[in-house]
């Protein structure tokens, strides 16, 4: 559903490591779940439009499942991170296992989670905060510029979760908001 937006580059995908299935199970042990994957983290540089209508590159992280059948497909799952108190409280800084990021693709989903505009890599301007049009676009333009890279198109099938919370619940609402009105099915 986001292959028809413009504007976004991915600049850089860069790898930063694999958890295996035995030591995610330990930050799973409080939620009660078991890893069914190992996983791959990385690191995404892309961009966006900002608040001026420039190109401003942006940061997220994208965590999916590793050494997995080469015909196996997974669900893409948006997750929107909550309100920090600094530009580097965001998922492509978090500590690898220790977010939730980490635990949705332990369970089977691709997922991507956008650091939001000013934020992360991104230190240039103000971030502005529960600002709809931004949070939406910060995570449709990671999946369209994820989609020119393999390690994200190979490996999803068609279906589309989204979560957050706090400013990531308000984030999600407006992201499924705007792709509902300009990605009709």
């Amino acid at each position: 559903t986001t292959t028809a937006v413009s504007a976004q580059t991915l600049i850089s995908v860069e790898y930063k490591g694999t958890l295996v299935k035995t030591i995610s199970n330990i930050g799973l042990a409080g939620f009660g779940l078991t890893a069914k994957n190992d996983i791959d983290y990385y690191t995404v540089l892309y961009t966006m439009d900002n608040l001026s209508g420039r190109q401003d590159t942006v940061s997220g992280l994208y965590v999916c499942p590793s050494n997995v059948d080469p015909s196996s497909r997974y669900p893409t799952l948006v997750y929107q991170h909550g309100t920090t108190d600094t530009k580097f409280g965001v998922p492509s800084r978090s500590m690898p296992g220790q977010d939730l990021p980490y635990i949705f693709a332990t369970q089977g989903y691709a997922t991507i989670a956008p650091d939001f505009l000013n934020m992360g890599d991104d230190q240039e301007g103000f971030h502005p905060y529960v600002h709809a049009r931004t949070e939406a676009d910060a995570a449709i333009q990671m999946m369209a510029a994820l989609r020119n890279d393999p390690i994200y198109s190979d490996l999803i099938n068609e279906q589309l979760f989204l979560t957050g919370y706090s400013q990531g619940g308000h984030a999600s609402m407006a992201l499924h908001e705007i792709l509902i009105e300009e990605f009709p099915a």
